[in-house]
């Protein structure tokens, strides 16, 4: 059965071994003074003192070395656990599991798995962090409250040509990564930014390391510590080029498409100036004009028709069957069995245009002209029948 002792415990047990020795110096001593002579007592005397010191020296370096074995130990792994090793840890002694030393290395490890298991943790999460800010579309950056650049992502090197530590070296910030048209306004976007402000879409022209430019554009947001203490700001930009170059297309687009409504607007005033001439024209005519589609529908007639043809006002002509609608008319013809099949109907091919006579029942005779009508590019689009 092994006794547990407490430091102070072996410390005095140890004094008392060291007292114990002194006695028994003391024995030997007076012995020595009661049998030998003077010269010999001096001399045994000096001898005894000597080695009396000899002994206490080497009783008390074996005290230390031993009542200090479980300080160095800790002392060692204390420095390793400085040096970064996380997985050094005191070896458990059962015969000191209840003395200070003892006391001291259980402490000691339950720090070090503390220490440990904190360090994975913060590691952990710069690995999120890093995969999060590193691997960004965008680029990243940390401005401290009076503007300078503090932190910025690798994706800078992509999109401006610059690596991280070129941009923490440069002075001016963001003076070298902006266009010059740009430069005094982006600068006084920054300023206000680190007052607390947040912005969105802040569009600038961005310069290169080679000196080339292109659209980018900045969003930002206020950084606070866990006390609400402003750390600065967060800026997040991106290229913009591909959306600016499409903006501008769309832009000429819809300038193209407004000049051409504007001329389409004049060609339809003049298509309408031209269209009323006509009217115009063709009711003063007394001939009677009637326009068919190639679908055989009634597409426009002047008044002189309606009244060739005794059609009383208000019938509806306008996309009706023209044979049936002049069949149908107040105007018959004297022989319908033989003029029927010649009414509206297109000269077959190779047969000349010809006026083709029509008489009628009230005595009239009605001449019939038939002409083809085309559009710009020579497509028929129907006919036309004069009366």
């Amino acid at each position: 059965m092994q006794l547990n002792l407490s430091l102070r415990s072996r410390l005095l047990l140890a004094g008392l071994a060291v007292l114990c020795l002194a006695l028994l110096l003391l024995v030997v001593v007076e012995r020595y003074l009661l049998n030998s002579t003077h010269d010999e007592l001096m001399r045994e005397v000096v001898i005894a003192c000597v080695l009396a010191l000899a002994l206490k020296g080497v009783l008390t370096m074996m005290l230390y070395a031993w009542l200090t074995r479980g300080l160095r130990r800790l002392a060692d792994a204390s420095a390793r656990l400085a040096a970064g090793d996380l997985t050094v840890r005191m070896p458990a002694q059962s015969d000191r599991a209840n003395d200070e030393i003892g006391k001291l290395g259980a402490a000691f490890n339950g720090m070090a798995e503390a220490l440990s298991s904190r360090i994975e943790a913060l590691a952990r999460g710069e690995a999120k962090f890093t995969a999060i800010a590193d691997y960004s579309y965008d680029c990243e950056l940390w401005a401290d409250t009076s503007g300078k650049l503090i932190w910025i992502n690798p994706r800078v090197q992509e999109m401006f040509g610059y690596t991280p530590e070129e941009c923490l070296a440069a002075q001016d910030f963001p003076a070298p990564f902006v266009s010059d048209p740009d430069v005094n306004r982006t600068v006084r976007q920054i300023r206000l930014a680190v007052l607390g402000n947040t912005g969105n879409d802040f569009e600038f022209r961005a310069r290169r390391k080679d000196g080339t430019t292109f659209w980018a554009a900045a969003d930002w947001r206020p950084i606070y510590d866990k006390h609400q203490q402003n750390l600065g700001i967060r800026i997040s930009i991106r290229d913009i080029t591909l959306r600016k170059e499409a903006e501008q297309r769309l832009e000429a687009t819809v300038t193209e498409l407004r000049d051409a409504q504007l001329v389409q607007k004049q060609y339809l005033e003049r298509a309408q100036d031209e269209h009323a001439r006509l009217a115009a024209l063709l009711g003063a005519m007394n001939i009677g004009i009637l326009f068919v589609s190639t679908d055989n529908r009634t597409v426009y007639c002047n008044p002189a028709f309606s009244q060739i043809w005794m059609i009383p006002p208000g019938t509806r002509i306008i996309g009706t069957d023209p044979v049936t609608m002049l069949t149908e008319s107040g105007c018959t013809l004297a022989r319908p069995e033989e003029h029927l099949r010649h009414l509206l109907q297109p000269p077959l091919a190779g047969e000349p245009l010809t006026a083709f006579e029509l008489p009628m029942a009230d005595g009239r005779l009605m001449t019939q002209q038939s002409h083809a009508v085309e559009d710009a590019f020579g497509k028929a689009v129907g006919r036309m029948w004069i009366f």
